[in-house]
């Protein structure tokens, strides 16, 4: 049997596997195919709506790929790049990472962690000073 599609024209496929019953959703983003999996006890309105967001927030060019970048890698990038640009100079750069240090050590709890997945909760701990 056949699966029932209920999009097309590049707006993503939403069709109900017939082995455990629940919906799954495809799109393309940066020519990859990915899928969306409806969760045992979500609704399937629920669930097209999930999915409904993440192609609309691609439309809209607001959409951020799920990956395991840690805040550390970006700052460090950052820093690096700035540097080899010329945008800052050689001791510019000695201070910005010694500041990275400082920031590795009062966040230790959440900089090597991926960023999607840092809480507030991790920020409350590492930097009560600054919240209060």
């Amino acid at each position: 049997m056949g699966r029932k599609k209920e999009k097309g024209n590049g707006e993503g496929t939403v069709y109900k596997s017939n082995v455990t019953g629940l919906y799954i959703g495809q799109y393309v983003y940066n020519n990859k195919r990915h899928s969306v999996y409806q969760r045992k006890n979500e609704k399937a309105g629920d669930f097209k709506k999930r999915f409904n967001e993440i192609i609309s927030s691609i439309s809209k060019n607001t959409y951020i790929e799920q990956n395991d970048i840690s805040l550390y890698n970006i700052l460090k990038d950052y820093i690096e790049i700035k540097n080899k640009s010329g945008v800052t100079s050689d001791r510019t750069y000695i201070r910005d990472l010694n500041n990275l240090n400082l920031l590795e050590k009062c966040c230790n709890n959440f900089i090597y962690k991926p960023i999607q997945k840092v809480t507030v909760n991790d920020i409350k701990k590492s930097l009560p000073d600054l919240l209060n």
